[in-house]
């Protein structure tokens, strides 16, 4: 019971700690989705009186997809219906060049304007339409979030941090007179206190499994796979050898960190 207790104390701030480690990671990949499937979705439309190049865009926007041109005769034929062809053709001749300039990346509401002022200062360019309150509308919604997720994931770090210092202190409190002994027949400071890390590194392996368990147990109910595909998001957020690695990395290093800097306040009080 007493070893239980003893576990359980660590565990349960590694496993909150973890918790939101796990959720700034996931929270990382859905942005990221978003993100993606923004940039696919959006396009900078641009009027010219002249054709332009991608090649005479690229050069000034690194962020340049593609640049595809429209041809407005389609839409047109619907607002002029009852014109024959050679007429409709010339009435297209007349019109300014329409373009679609799709972008490699999300860019934030600065780079935007900053693309937007580039645009217009092409002497052929007679307008350029960012559709920017749709851009930052989606954008300050992904930044509030990202944001938020982690303040919240911070705060609950330095928490946990700080339950495991205090926790670790017990523990070494506990084992004060074995390590007396150990000292006394001669034993390192890292032999006295290797219990500590032992039961660190016991603990990191236990609460990482443990939040692997919990996000594939997540991951498989049915209210995620519909909340996933209405976000168009596939089960790709979900990586678990590659998070378990990294949660306990994450795990073992903070604790051991903890027992380190136990060891040394104590050993010079």
């Amino acid at each position: 019971m007493n070893t239980l207790k003893r576990h359980l104390s660590l565990l349960v701030p590694l496993i909150t700690m973890l918790f939101s480690l796990q959720c700034l990671l996931i929270l990382e990949r859905i942005v990221a989705k978003q993100e993606q499937f923004i940039t696919q979705k959006y396009a900078i439309g641009i009027t010219a009186k002249k054709p332009i190049t991608f090649d005479s865009i690229r050069s000034k926007i690194v962020e340049a997809k593609e640049l595809t041109e429209l041809n407005p005769k389609d839409s047109i034929a619907k607002l002029t219906k009852g014109i024959n062809d050679v007429n409709l053709t010339n009435l297209t001749r007349q019109l300014p060049y329409f373009y679609s300039l799709s972008l490699e990346y999300f860019p934030s509401t600065e780079r935007l304007n900053a693309i937007e002022a580039v645009l217009k200062k092409n002497s052929n360019v007679l307008s350029v339409d960012t559709f920017s309150k749709r851009h930052l509308e989606n954008y300050t919604l992904l930044s509030f979030i990202k944001i938020s997720v982690i303040t919240f994931a911070i705060i609950l770090a330095v928490i946990s941090f700080m339950l495991m210092l205090k926790q670790i202190e017990i523990w070494r409190y506990v084992n004060k007179d074995k390590m007396e002994i150990m000292d006394i027949m001669g034993a390192n400071i890292w032999i006295r206190n290797r219990s500590l890390f032992k039961l660190a590194l016991i603990d990191s392996f236990l609460a990482s499994f443990f939040i692997i368990l919990l996000v594939f147990y997540i991951a498989n109910l049915q209210i995620t796979l519909e909340i996933l595909q209405a976000l168009n998001i596939g089960l790709s957020i979900f990586r678990i050898p590659p998070d378990f690695i990294k949660l306990f990395f994450a795990a073992f290093t903070s604790s051991s960190f903890c027992v380190v800097f136990v060891i040394f306040s104590k050993a010079r009080s």
